[in-house]
């Protein structure tokens, strides 16, 4: 029997090339050989570099996924936030997702999600339906070199075992590189490089 193994797509971060239309230009556009000046973000010109320093595993080598954690729901100098582990970073998921469940803890209700209508499949091949969305901010970091963004989360009600994933809207946003194999994950800032560690124990 063929196993069939299934990406998250869909959500509220789905890409902007969902109309036929759009996939053929978008197509067009990648396949075109490009002569113009290239694109800079705001942190192109931070050097971000991996050294032996940065394996702090317990076991080595490894498959584990990157699992970390996150402050969440930092927005001002007096709400510190809640700091969320067990949060599965999948550049593989066109979603961005908080567990429900998750979310009470945190102090949301009902009455602060908007509706989503982008449904997601992946979960097991499943169909699953948001309970809404929510644009909450993520951070990383202390101090000077402390980062916020806003990231739009689906919010989804179902047995996982994870409080979030980050999607690839955050890796992209936070312009985060990932080492797979030391599971680690450096974000730029302002004030320098913020270096995120994965837990194996929560993976």
């Amino acid at each position: 029997m063929l196993n069939v193994i299934n990406a998250i797509s869909g959500g509220s971060n789905k890409p902007i090339h969902e109309t036929k239309r759009q996939r053929k230009d978008y197509l067009r556009a990648v396949n075109h050989v490009y002569t113009g000046k290239h694109f800079k973000t705001t942190r192109s010109h931070v050097p971000i570099t991996f050294t032996e320093a940065n394996l702090r595993l317990q076991f080595y080598p490894h498959n584990d996924p990157l699992v970390i954690k996150a402050n969440i729901g930092k927005n001002t100098v007096h709400f510190f936030g809640n700091d969320v582990g067990r949060i599965l970073v999948d550049n593989g998921s066109s979603a961005d997702i908080i567990l429900w469940r998750c979310l009470i803890q945190m102090g949301f209700m009902v009455k602060d999600l908007k509706k989503s209508t982008s449904p997601m499949i992946g979960f097991g091949g499943k169909r699953i339906e948001a309970v809404g969305k929510a644009d909450i901010n993520v951070t990383f970091g202390q101090g000077p070199t402390m980062r916020t963004e806003v990231i739009t989360f689906d919010i989804v009600d179902i047995q996982y075992p994870y409080n979030s994933i980050f999607g690839r809207n955050t890796i992209i946003k936070f312009v985060a590189i990932i080492h797979q194999p030391y599971l680690c994950m450096k974000i730029p800032t302002a004030g320098g490089v913020v270096t995120v560690f994965g837990s194996q124990e929560e993976a």
